[in-house]
This record gives C-alpha cells, sequence and structure tokens, in this order.
C-alpha cells in the first residue's frame, strides 16, 4: 500500500470519527431544546443536523472510495 494511500484514509477515518464525535453533541443539543418549554428543535439544531449530513455523506463516499481502492490492491501491496 502506498504511503499517499495510507495517509488519505488515515486522514479520512480522523474526518469520521470528528464526525461521530460531533453527531453525539448534536443530538445532545436536540435531546436539550426538546426538553425545553415549547418541546421542540430549534432551528439552529436542525440547520446544524443537515449540515452534518452532507458532511458524513461525503466522508462515507471517500471511505467507500478508499475500501475499493483498498480490495483492488494485491495482496503483496496491502
Amino acid at each position: 500500500m502506498t504511503a499517499s494511500l495510507t495517509e488519505d484514509i488515515a486522514r479520512d477515518l480522523r474526518e469520521h470519527q470528528t464526525l461521530c464525535h460531533e453527531a453525539l453533541a448534536l443530538t445532545e443539543r436536540e435531546c436539550q431544546s426538546l426538553r425545553g418549554p415549547d418541546g421542540a428543535a430549534t432551528f439552529d439544531v436542525l440547520q446544524a443536523k443537515r449540515a452534518w449530513l452532507s458532511r458524513i455523506k461525503e466522508v462515507l463516499q471517500k471511505i467507500h472510495h478508499h475500501r475499493l481502492r483498498w480490495q483492488g490492491l494485491t495482496p503483496a501491496e496491502r
């Protein structure tokens, strides 16, 4: 496996991990807003969730692409 591919995979996996932490934080924010007096998620939480969804889709596509590249390598290259 080339150093560049390894670095790309590591970078995108770190980004995925960051997004997982953000998902937890967003869920906690949403839970707090749902416990509020009006019992509804705030607009900023909904906007943040939409932005998060587009970012997670992008990073998942990158990881999928890395997987296909890795599977295309010979066992010796892996």
